[in-house]
């Protein structure tokens, strides 16, 4: 009866839970919601941004205003993404 609740909670199927215990990895979080996934599409979009950020300022562009602004952008969406228990 675990394995059934465990793969409720977690949302994965039982098949995969038994595959990962026995690779010797327990199963502790549930798979991200469409929300958590779509907020961590965008982490990536930011993160691409600053880098294009980083090579522009190695050439010479002032981009210090559109770096802090992403970067609060990020802050944003990881304070979402984190448990608020901590």
């Amino acid at each position: 009866m675990r394995l059934d609740e465990q793969s409720q909670v977690t949302g994965y199927s039982r098949s995969a839970i038994i595959r990962a215990a026995l690779d010797g990895v327990r199963v502790l979080h549930a798979q991200p919601t469409v929300e958590q996934r779509e907020q961590y599409r965008q982490l990536v979009k930011l993160a691409t941004n600053l880098n294009q950020l980083v090579v522009l300022a190695h050439v010479g562009q002032d981009v210090q205003a559109q770096a802090r602004a992403t970067l609060n952008q990020v802050q944003q969406l990881l304070s979402s993404l984190l448990p608020h228990d901590r």
